[in-house]
């Protein structure tokens, strides 16, 4: 399994499942300190026990979570895996263990004080959302293919969940069999693990496409493209508990929106896959300002505190929201940029300077950045 190298240019296939989940715990050691970064920011390095293919990290506190694709010699998937790491010990442990085919592909995976949630992919474009309580248990399916009748219209490597304490957001691009029902999509949300699925927003599939959410307590946003936004991209707010959806922007060039619930920041671009200009709105007054006009700029995340993106360069950028200082996290990294949480901001380095593995993968780490 290749990992994709900037998440907003890649597509792959999605998911059958008659998958075998086993819940392991198997411990051992995995992460070290990094060196100091500038402005005073903090940077704590964990080493991947597994480099053939990493998806979308989370952070929340002294816990990561993130997915691996296990690959043999010869390049096939053997497992796929879901871990979590400490931070403050230096270990990491198994959390689940998908067997592979027909599943090909886990998604973002995110983590809250409760919670690990993340999507599954196979080859045939079936998918389910899953989700798994950090205190015990088996991984439940919050959502699915099965559920919804129809199999996803692509995998994007990109944000299609979104989890904020028990709340939990997800995007869905349905094709029902020929004849059956329109193509549609949407973004539901749940309170795990038993709460009413609510249906926040539903357009026709192809005319548009509705993904990216980020959700906040109450509020949940999203892109939408096509016909709903003239050809281009446009990010909405709602309150899902009273399905009151605002449209933040109308200028159909905003993307990739993030959320903590205050503020939603986006990307400015005239094309979707284009990198822009960072954008952060104020969700109460409306006001707007540009914290990265370089126009170099993609794949934004919000926490409580920073908004952090991709800069010029592939550059680890933050903006403090509480002290309006911008901060170079970490420079020409390469990265894989995940969920933050607070003052922290998790990515992937891939370690270019470092031999191949003997598959020919790149030895990869994770880094936390903390920001004073």
């Amino acid at each position: 399994m290749v990992r994709p190298v900037r998440r907003r240019h890649a597509s792959v296939v999605g998911a059958t499942f008659l998958a075998v989940l086993i819940l392991v715990a198997a411990v051992a050691r995995g992460s070290a300190p990094a060196h100091g970064a500038a402005s005073g920011v903090r940077l704590v390095r964990f080493h991947l026990p597994d480099p053939s293919g990493t998806f979308i990290p989370g952070v929340y506190g002294d816990t990561i979570a993130w997915g691996i694709g296990r690959v043999d010699r010869r390049g096939a998937l053997t497992a796929l895996m879901v871990y979590t790491g400490s931070l403050r010990t230096s270990h990491y442990r198994v959390a689940a263990v998908i067997v592979p085919h027909p599943i090909l592909y886990l998604n973002d995976v995110r983590i809250s004080a409760r919670w690990l949630s993340w999507v599954e992919y196979g080859a045939r474009g079936e998918w389910r959302v899953m989700a798994l309580d950090r205190r015990g248990g088996r991984p439940v399916v919050v959502d699915s293919s099965d559920q919804e009748g129809g199999t996803a219209v692509q995998a994007l490597l990109l944000p299609l969940t979104a989890l904020d304490g028990d709340t939990l957001a997800w995007s869905l691009s349905v094709i029902p069999p020929r004849g059956r029902r329109l193509p549609w999509s949407g973004i539901k949300v749940r309170v795990l693990p038993h709460g009413t699925t609510h249906l926040v927003a539903r357009a026709a599939y192809q005319d548009c496409s509705l993904t990216v959410p980020s959700v906040s307590g109450r509020l949940v946003a999203w892109e939408e493209d096509g016909v709903c936004a003239k050809g281009g991209n446009d990010v909405l707010v709602a309150d899902w508990t009273t399905g009151r959806i605002r449209a933040r922007t109308t200028d159909h060039r905003s993307s990739e929106p993030a959320t903590n619930g205050r503020v939603v920041a986006y990307k400015g671009a005239s094309l979707r896959l284009q990198d822009g200009t960072i954008v952060v709105q104020d969700l109460r007054t409306g006001r707007k300002r540009v914290v990265d006009d370089s126009g170099a700029a993609s794949t934004v995340t919000v926490t409580d505190r920073l908004v952090a993106w991709l800069g010029f360069n592939d550059d680890i950028e933050a903006f403090d929201l509480r002290t309006n200082q911008h901060y170079d996290v970490f420079p020409n990294a390469n990265p894989l940029l995940g969920q933050g949480w607070n003052d922290e901001v998790i990515f992937e380095q891939t370690l270019l300077n470092l031999p191949p593995t003997s598959d020919g993968h790149f030895k990869a780490d994770l880094i936390v950045a903390h920001v004073p």
